[in-house]
């Protein structure tokens, strides 16, 4: 009875005697040199596991035997390495792949064939992930399987720090950023200067214009964030139209990073587009970014950008890339924009349902000509959609906003990791996730990326105090 990505094959075949190998194949490096006896080795490599399985299909008409071959073979071929289950080894399973060719017409003549999966990662896993939390910085694992894991290491940040890493017994290192000597000063470069929930307006006025278009209609909020309640009636001559609000940022901002969440649920609807304008002390814009669905008859999600205000430069307009023109449809994400010196950044991403970033892109202008240098003040937000057309669903769902302090020499060095920040680091990918976002540049080139290996494993949190941390892993047999 063997489940292959979760589904019992008996559902749709009978099963014969399967065959698998002890072991993964291996190949041993070896050197030969003349003169000498035997060779050297220089160890060796594991290659793909093969596992067969011979099968009999079952009908009572070549019809029937030939739908249900169609059907079969839908659930047999996967893009990706799928879940190998045996009920003989029920607390372990393989990652495979259908391989090899089977020939439609023997198959619904006999009735027989035989299913050749392949295990490009040829080892067994454990059924079950094992998490482990770390004590006072410290952490002991006795790990009883034959083959390496790779752990994933996951930390809440207590403390701000310019550093963070994670040693082994055997004094290999996972580290992030760099620790601050005597002669040194820890400084905050990323300094949270505005933050809204966006669960209340009370505190939000209405904005007097957008770019394109008319402000009207209510925009209300809940739990979940600011939302158009209504986009007004219909204004001639027809434009984009909806509710839009500003608010004093509190204090000027030079270099900053502005930080919004918000959601464009577009498919199945029709028209609706997010904004939310940089304006200066004079209500003028200084910079805008948006997420919008402006097409007729298809479902498009498209980031914008622009600089300044109706005549000003357009720094995008884009889909997330070239073939993938719906990546951005029912928007769920982040848009970012950023000005540091004559500098400008845009970043969009779309959040998995896990909260990582995917479908991701970043636009860049510089502004020699210091045309969009003027401090920014307030941040007005603006949800639109055509007159008579269903709008998309949309919400912002908070608004951070950060003045950049860069250090001013070597003496100087900024915090990393702020009280609040997540931190995943992926020792078999040798991927890091700063609250979702790749950030993989926060490396040290020291860094040793190390398995957990059988026997006694002892790993220690430095600085510490920072953090509240846990080892996630699954074990491996070969």
């Amino acid at each position: 009875m063997p489940f292959f990505n979760g589904i019992n094959l008996r559902e749709w075949v009978a099963v014969g005697e399967k065959s698998r190998s002890l072991a993964p194949p291996i190949e041993n490096k070896l050197i030969e040199v003349p003169g000498r006896h035997g060779s050297y080795n220089f160890g060796h490599e594991l290659g793909v596991r093969q596992i067969s399985i011979p099968v009999n299909l079952l009908g009572d008409t070549r019809e029937e035997m030939m739908e249900k071959a169609k059907d079969f073979a839908g659930v047999l071929i996967t893009n990706e390495a799928k879940s190998l289950w045996f009920p003989d080894e029920p607390d372990v399973f393989y990652y495979a792949k259908l391989s090899g060719q089977t020939d439609m017409e023997e198959f619904v003549r006999s009735g027989k064939t035989t299913l050749i999966f392949i295990c490009s990662d040829p080892f067994r896993y454990d059924m079950e992930e094992t998490t482990e939390q770390f004590d006072d910085d410290q952490l002991t694992i006795m790990y009883n399987g034959t083959a390496e894991a790779k752990p994933i290491f996951k930390a809440t940040i207590k403390e701000p720090s310019t550093h963070l890493s994670i040693t082994n017994q055997e004094g290999k290192s996972i580290s992030l950023g760099f620790p601050v000597s005597m002669e040194q000063e820890a400084v905050v470069r990323k300094e949270l200067v505005f933050h809204d929930t966006m669960t209340s307006t009370s505190s939000w006025q209405t904005a007097d214009r957008v770019d394109n278009g008319y402000v009207a209609g209510t925009m209300a909020a809940d739990y979940h964030g600011f939302y158009p309640e209504s986009f007004g009636d219909p204004i001639q001559p027809h434009k984009w139209q909806g509710p839009s609000l500003k608010k004093a940022i509190g204090t000027p901002l030079q270099d900053f990073e502005i930080d919004i969440n918000i959601e464009n649920m577009n498919v199945g609807f029709e028209t609706g587009m997010v904004e939310i304008y940089l304006l200066d002390a004079n209500n003028n814009t200084v910079g805008k970014i948006g997420l919008e669905d402006i097409w007729r008859g298809t479902e498009q999600m498209m980031a914008k950008s622009q600089l300044g205000g109706m005549n000003g430069f357009w720094a995008f307009q884009e889909f997330p890339s070239v073939g993938n023109e719906k990546g951005w449809n029912n928007f769920n994400g982040l848009l970012r924009i950023a000005r540091i010196g004559r500098r400008w950044t845009m970043y969009v991403t779309k959040y998995s349902p896990t909260g990582i970033h995917r479908v991701r892109r970043w636009f860049g202008y510089t502004d020699f000509d210091e045309r969009y240098t003027v401090p920014i003040t307030q941040i007005q937000v603006a949800t639109r959609s055509w007159p008579n057309r269903l709008p998309t669903q949309m919400k912002v769902k908070e608004i951070k906003g950060y003045r950049i302090n860069e250090p001013q020499s070597e003496l100087e060095v900024p915090y990393i990791l702020l009280p609040g920040d997540q931190i995943e680091i992926n020792t078999e990918t040798s991927g890091l996730l700063l609250n979702g976002e790749p950030m993989i540049d926060l490396y040290d080139l020291s860094t040793e990326f190390f398995s957990l290996t059988q026997g006694l494993n002892q790993l220690e949190l430095d600085p510490k105090g920072i953090s509240d941390a846990k080892a996630k892993y699954r074990r491996r047999w070969y």
